[in-house]
């Protein structure tokens, strides 16, 4: 646990002061550790406040979370680990700690409360560590490696009882980040950038299945279950940056669990029998299983229109 506080106090800490280094120190142990009974801690600071700075009340993002409805706001740094998670319980976004994060901070808390650090007039650790979190970045916002990426949104689906993360590409998701390499070959053929091999495409992610008749069952059928890392889910982070479809964990898990690895990897929608993709074939199924999965419920109203206006090319497909 000691390393990885170190690594953040050094990413966040700035080098201006002392003590601006040493708050950030502790406004990171507390979020480095996992989170219980959020909402407790954060109602008992709250009620310890000083009455001068009532305003800081709306800065604590943990004070109205309901762990019950099943959504909350996730929060990593920028290096794809984990800190924790909080919100009022209406959402899910992913959001990433950049060191831009702190400087947002330390100019907000000047400007309305006249000290450049926040943790002055915070109750507690806690409380000043929601009001930094307050200054995150949406990820489809940030700029990330492709193995970053990919860290932060493997276990996402693999969470989901469709996944197996078994039969993923060397058990992780694949990042197409824009780029190409060359390859090996002796012909010197370039190939996508990114991480664990990602295939081409464009879009937010795309699938591809390992052409093994032995693994696959004819005509869409789905898989025999006699193989491991057969499919391959690959994201497309132009420039490091995700399709804001996948700004929430909700998106995320109808996308590259639901649609991508389950209609199009587990089920075959989408390819034809010698399994190569047909984009006049069954693609419309992997969107009809986003619709009817619980996870389509959560996802936000954009997400909504984003997938009408992409399952509208495929409609043409079900009246064959």
């Amino acid at each position: 646990m000691r390393s990885r506080q170190t690594k953040l106090e050094k990413e966040y800490a700035t080098r201006s002061s002392t003590k601006d280094a040493k708050a950030v120190g502790r406004m990171m142990n507390v979020m480095g550790s996992k989170v219980h009974n959020e909402e407790d801690m954060a109602r008992s600071a709250l009620a310890r406040q000083d009455s001068r700075h009532s305003e800081f009340r709306s800065a604590n993002i943990f004070g109205k979370y309901d762990s019950k409805s099943g959504l909350s706001d996730r929060y990593y740094d920028s290096a794809g680990n984990y800190i924790t998670q909080g919100g009022d319980g209406k959402t899910d976004y992913i959001k990433i700690v950049e060191k831009e994060t702190i400087t947002k901070a330390r100019a907000h808390s000047q400007k309305r409360y006249g000290t450049q650090w926040f943790e002055d007039i915070a109750t507690s650790p806690k409380q000043a560590a929601a009001y930094l979190l307050g200054f995150a970045t949406l990820i489809n916002n940030t700029k990330l490696s492709s193995q970053v990426i990919s860290k932060i949104y493997t276990p996402i689906i693999a969470a989901m009882p469709e996944v197996n993360i078994k039969l993923l590409h060397n058990g992780e998701l694949s990042v197409n980040n824009g780029t190409v390499v060359s390859s090996k070959s002796t012909n010197y053929k370039l190939k996508p950038g990114g991480y664990n091999n990602p295939s081409r495409g464009a879009g937010v992610a795309n699938t591809d299945r390992r052409k093994d008749s032995a693994l696959w069952l004819p005509r869409n059928k789905g898989y025999t279950d006699k193989g491991t890392g057969v499919i391959k889910v690959t994201i497309v982070a132009r420039s490091g940056s995700v399709n804001a479809d996948l700004n929430t964990v909700s998106g995320a898990q109808n996308t590259l669990g639901i649609h991508e690895f389950l209609g199009h990897g587990v089920k075959g929608f989408g390819f034809n029998d010698k399994e190569e993709y047909d984009p006049n074939g069954t693609h419309y199924k992997a969107y009809d299983l986003q619709r009817n999965h619980s996870t389509w419920k959560k996802v936000p109203a954009s997400f909504r229109k984003d997938y009408l206006e992409r399952a509208k090319k495929y409609e043409v497909q079900r009246k064959r």
